[in-house]
């Protein structure tokens, strides 16, 4: 009888804690969207929404089991427990092994060859195959999948549609949910977010306060951490490291040792690549390349179909757009850019004039001129820009 007192005001506890938090939750979901959409200035489409949503009611306690209280977390709701019954035990097959102070029910499934350990908390519709392990405090629901030899441990929780797979692991008070699909040898770990449809595969890690929704990509031994976010359909591949509060969305590719931190924004289908490295407040967009050893950081904008390689080294408040090509220069303000009506970009590159992607000093270019397969005309045109680009902007 001391048990059941103790179970109804424990009850009663968590009832009143519940309805509190709920309209606190409301304007909490409201302010998580609002920030989303303001950090990322672009319009959020209903499934990215949704999943902002979502990850607001689990942050806020409102769809999800509550740590705080046991009752909630073993499936018990307000009538069953002032009525003693239970929620229905799940199906345990035999060969699975199942220690005593876990708990599974609802519809949840347990295959042979299963390991469920310490005090973890299967549910819903849940599912963990043949040779994956929950452990620790860990919870699995909703329709999520855990299978093969993935290991989900610690505070973790994954529930929704989510898929759990291969070797990978999801640790500490990770969050996976919505119709995630976590495969290979990666981990989620820290306090690191991975909803709506994403896929993170191969060898990558989401960690820190990361947040990886949409239906980003991140693979490779690429790393999403610190407070970061990858949404959209952006890909985060090779061995890529986005971190501090920077920011990967619409279609834009981050890969081959690439670096993004600070509060760099990359969007559009924006590719950083080659050890490039952005960050501060840069800005790179639309269809330009950051590449090779390049780097842009200060509140550099780089936009258009901007091309920037080499040892380029673009700071400041740089303004590269339109087909600027760059490759030896630092650059802190506007880069002038004139493209002919053949299509070729004329760039001032420091003390370079580059024509297309050929870069020559300005004395080298009239013998390179030459050499093309155009007419006289032409090439006397090409001549006389460059002997104008040259006294006028160098």
């Amino acid at each position: 009888m001391a048990n059941t007192a103790t179970m109804n005001n424990n009850t009663t506890v968590l009832n009143n804690g519940m309805n509190n938090d709920k309209n606190e939750g409301n304007t909490e979901m409201t302010n998580v969207i609002n920030n989303e959409m303001n950090t990322t200035n672009e319009t959020l489409n209903e499934n990215e929404l949704e999943a902002v949503r979502e990850a607001s009611r689990i942050e806020s306690g409102e769809s999800v089991i509550m740590d705080a209280a046991l009752f909630e977390a073993i499936g018990y709701d307000n009538e069953s427990v002032h009525a003693g019954i239970p929620r229905k035990k799940g199906t345990i097959e035999n060969g699975a092994y199942i220690e005593s102070c876990t708990l599974v029910f609802d519809n949840a499934y347990i295959e042979s060859g299963a390991r469920i350990e310490d005090g973890a908390v299967i549910y819903g519709n849940a599912r963990v195959c043949k040779g994956a392990t929950v452990r620790g405090h860990a919870v699995v629901g909703g329709n999520a999948v855990i299978s093969e030899h993935a290991i989900i441990e610690d505070n973790a929780r994954v529930h929704g549609h989510s898929v759990v797979r291969g070797y990978a692991r999801v640790r500490d008070n990770a969050r996976v949910h919505g119709h995630s699909i976590i495969e290979g040898h990666s981990i989620i770990g820290g306090n690191a977010r991975v909803f709506g449809q994403s896929f993170v595969r191969e060898d990558a890690n989401v960690f820190g306060t990361a947040r990886v929704h949409g239906y980003a990509v991140i693979e490779g031994y690429s790393q999403v951490l610190g407070n970061s976010t990858v949404r959209g359909k952006a890909l985060v591949g090779g061995n890529a490291v986005i971190e501090g509060s920077a920011s990967i969305y619409g279609d834009a590719v981050i890969s081959r040792f690439a670096a993004i931190s600070g509060n760099a924004r990359i969007s559009g289908m924006a590719a950083i690549t080659d050890n490039a490295r952005v960050f501060g407040s840069a800005v790179v967009r639309d269809k330009a390349i950051v590449c090779e050893n390049a780097c842009v950081h200060g509140h550099s904008i780089i936009q258009d179909s901007a091309y920037i390689c080499g040892n380029a080294l673009i700071k400041g408040d740089a303004d590269v757009r339109g087909d600027a090509y760059l490759r030896h220069s630092t650059h802190t303000g506007f880069v002038y850019t004139f493209t002919k009506d053949d299509g070729n970009a004329m760039t001032i590159d420091g003390k370079y004039i580059n024509i297309g992607n050929i870069s020559a000093l300005p004395g080298e270019w009239p013998r390179i001129i030459d050499t093309w397969e155009v007419s006289n005309e032409m090439k006397k045109e090409y001549k006389t820009q460059v002997l104008f680009l040259k006294n006028e902007y160098m």
